[in-house]
């Protein structure tokens, strides 16, 4: 055999001496773990969005039947609002909410949840004759929409 035989049979010579990397410093293993349980929360939050979405369409489309606006509701209504919670504050007025009183936070979910219903109602079913329509159910309302 010769020597070129030998030399291409035989690993390079710097495999043969590897070197074992520095051990990590402890600061940056903590973070490290830190940010896996960070994307484990993430993860967690997503399913849950997913799981309450579903659930809200579900809802609707017991109550409503009616496929795109169920799905609309679901996606553009706050995540944190059920479909009996999104019924709830569209029947009722600001003034059953005591709006006023209420945190900031929750004015927004308010506030978002019948935008949401803005954004929903413009969709075209397959029936014409089924749309959506808004009518203030008395005075107390129209005037509640107003504020």
């Amino acid at each position: 055999m010769g020597l070129l035989s030998l030399l291409a049979l035989s690993p390079p010579a710097f495999a043969q001496e590897q070197e074992t990397p520095p051990p990590m410093p402890l600061e940056q293993q903590e973070a490290i773990q830190s940010l896996d349980k960070l994307q484990g929360l993430i993860d967690d939050l997503a399913k849950a969005t997913t799981t309450a979405t579903a659930a809200k369409k579900n809802e609707c489309m017991k109550a409503i039947g009616i496929t795109q606006f169920c799905e609309c509701i679901a996606e553009k209504s706050p995540v944190g609002i059920s479909f009996v919670g999104y019924v709830s504050i569209l029947a009722g007025t600001k003034d059953d909410f005591h709006y006023d009183q209420l945190s900031d936070e929750d004015k927004k979910l308010f506030d978002a949840t019948r935008a949401s219903r803005e954004k929903c109602v413009s969709w075209k079913g397959k029936n014409e004759s089924v749309t959506p329509t808004s009518y203030p159910s008395s005075n107390r309302d129209a005037k509640s929409a107003k504020e």
